[in-house]
């Protein structure tokens, strides 16, 4: 029976994701094992510098994850298969990860140490096997990246004021000490001014 109703139907992918944000796609369009190259093109963009990365107006988010250097295992693989993982206790911000966020690397008691991109939305891997790192059982998501910047030596800050607010790039203490957590507008601008101007 046709009431006169039109119906608002949203395009999905054939896994009924979002078209261009979806993990499978990506999977299928680069090969079962998720490597993007992103590490392994000498030609990649902004080794040093911010490469041109330009904020969008909307629907963009930003992130904070931290790296240990106990364990350079991690970034390593991470470069090398173009993928991000996160643990339980980072699950409700990584949940939240779309295609085109931005993710800031901050290496622990070192500072910042590269700027990624999201190539699709994470997901839980249907296989724990997906991430590629020791221990898999230990990761929740995972999602592909696009390394836009990896620094050299790390651009520390200064955490030592009365509010625990960082003094170059307003991070809060928490936000620099573990885990994967979001970030403001105004704190990604910050951090965007200091990778493009020489330190």
């Amino acid at each position: 029976m046709n009431t006169g109703a039109l119906l608002r139907i949203t395009p999905t992918c054939l896994h009924g994701n979002t078209p261009g944000a979806c993990l499978d796609c990506h999977r299928e369009k680069n090969n079962p094992d998720l490597v993007t190259g992103a590490g392994d093109n000498g030609d990649a963009p902004a080794r040093n510098g911010s490469g041109g990365i330009v904020l969008q107006e909307s629907g963009q988010n930003y992130f904070i994850s931290t790296i240990s250097n106990d364990d350079p295992d991690y970034w390593r693989i991470c470069k090398e298969k173009g993928l991000w993982g996160t643990r339980p206790h980072s699950s409700k911000a990584a949940a939240e990860v779309r295609a085109n966020d931005l993710i800031v690397v901050w290496e622990l008691k070192r500072g910042l140490r590269a700027i990624l991109k999201a190539v699709s939305l994470s997901q839980r891997p249907r296989d724990p096997g997906e991430f590629p790192w020791a221990d898999p059982e230990l990761f929740v998501y995972l999602f592909p990246i696009e390394v836009l910047v990896e620094l050299d030596v790390p651009i520390g800050d200064d955490f030592g004021r009365p509010d625990r607010i960082s003094a170059r790039f307003h991070l809060k203490n928490a936000e620099a000490q573990a885990g994967f957590r979001r970030l403001e507008r105004e704190q990604m601008t910050l951090i965007l001014d200091a990778v493009a101007t020489p330190y």
